[in-house]
This record gives structure tokens, sequence and C-alpha cells, in this order.
């Protein structure tokens, strides 16, 4: 689910609008097609941000509270990589939360079988 909270203002310059918004993207419960817990390693989003725009990535694993991860922003607008290292999960989710303009372009989930234990 996508959701905008804001509304357009004027640039300092009062020449263009632009939008100041705050706005969260939060995925489902992510697993994989194995029966064994894995461990996932890592992370990696790639995300394009406007000067000036933040974003917070937050992660829950089995159920529990969303912990902060990382948080990227932006000194000119141009692409992040985001590593996110991580822990052993049966499931897990994540979400997304920015302040001005961004775009999530790619999201790639790297892990290792776990043991039964």
């Amino acid at each position: 689910n996508m959701y905008r909270i804001g509304a357009y203002r004027l640039s300092e310059e009062g020449q263009t609008a632009e939008m100041a918004f705050k706005s969260a993207l939060e995925f489902g419960d992510m697993t994989e097609d194995i029966l064994e817990n894995k461990h996932c390693c890592k992370i990696q989003a790639r995300l394009e941000l406007e000067k000036g725009a933040s974003v917070s990535v937050y992660t829950s694993f089995d159920g529990g509270r969303y912990s902060l991860a990382k948080t990227v922003t932006a000194t000119e607008k141009r692409c992040y990589y985001v590593p996110i290292r991580l822990h052993r999960y049966s499931y897990m989710r994540i979400k997304l939360e920015g302040v001005g303009a961004w775009k999530l372009l790619a999201l790639a989930k790297e892990y290792t079988p776990g043991s039964e234990l």
C-alpha cells in the first residue's frame, strides 16, 4: 500500500511547484519457497531521491516490531543503493517512509539456508 500525506507548495524562488509530502510503502509478509529457516544476509534497495528528500527503511521479523535499518538523505538528485544487513527469520516485512520526492526502483534480497535449530 502507498500512502500520501501532504500538499503542493511553491519553491523558495516561487517559480515552480514541488511536492513536499510524507509517504510510506509497506510490503506484506516475505517468505521463501523452502521449509527450512533462512538467514537473510542483506537486502539492497535502489532508490532515486530528489535533492533534500529522505527515506528511512524499517524491517520487522516474525511479527515483531519495526526497527530502523537505515536512513538515506539526498544531497543531490541521484540514485542510492541501500544495503541492509539482517538476521535469521521465518518471515519478514519491509517498510519505507520518505519525505519529499523519491522512487523505489528495485529491491533485492540475498539469503542463505539456515539450520533446523
